[in-house]
């Protein structure tokens, strides 16, 4: 499976914030959000794992070592146009949340949530960073990503992640779950990404996003 390795430098504090206060963390300050975040940027080591798999429309299944079936009507609708489906896991690494669990630990809610909320948000940029590493690669052939969809969110539960996570092997990354079904580590990220041939059929329309239906980056 390919790796890639992102590459963290920075943390937007507001977005932090924003998160944290979303968490009713009151008693935050910029300079604490700072600080924090150039913790998770020295502790992160992000890596992703990605792969090509081939979907069966008929039966909704992925076909891979262990193929399984995706659940959910909306990411089954995308699938449904999709021309390329590529499966992948995101984690920034265990150490970075040993030192987030250990705020907690010390009972520094403040900083450890602000942290933990930091990890979210740096996960998602990493996220964007390989989504961005694998348009690079479907350009010359006119590919590009138009949706992705993480377990969790839409109508695809949580637990999908973990068929995601062995499909991959992720293990190779350091990702494993436990015998409870979770992610390890826990704030680590799965998604399943559809590229189409631009200006193909199923593609992007050609009067421009405005006039199309798919709502790809909503």
């Amino acid at each position: 499976m390919p790796v890639y390795k992102g590459n963290l430098k920075h943390i937007d504090t507001n977005n932090v914030l924003t998160l944290a206060g979303q968490r009713a963390v009151d008693d935050a300050t910029p300079e604490m959000a700072e600080e924090v975040c150039q913790t998770v940027v020295r502790l992160a080591q992000p890596v992703s794992v990605f792969y090509q798999f081939f979907y069966d429309k008929d039966t909704h299944t992925f076909l891979c070592n262990d193929p399984f079936v995706i659940e959910g009507e909306t990411v089954r609708n995308y699938l449904e146009n999709t021309e390329v489906a590529i499966i992948m896991a995101v984690t920034l690494g265990k150490e970075v949340e040993d030192a987030c669990d250990e705020l907690f630990m010390q009972k520094d809610f403040t900083k450890g949530i602000l942290m933990d909320s930091a990890i979210s948000i740096a996960t998602e940029q990493m996220v964007g960073q390989l989504c961005g590493y694998i348009d690079t690669l479907g350009a010359p052939e006119g590919y590009k990503i138009l949706w992705r969809i993480t377990p969790g969110h839409s109508d695809t539960p949580q637990k999908q992640e973990v068929t995601l996570v062995q499909a991959l092997q992720a293990a190779q990354i350091g990702i494993s779950v436990t015998p409870t079904n979770m992610l390890v580590p826990r704030k680590a990220v799965t998604a399943i990404v559809g590229m189409n041939h631009v200006g193909g059929e199923g593609g992007c329309s050609p009067s421009g996003c405005a006039s199309c239906s798919h709502n790809c980056h909503e």
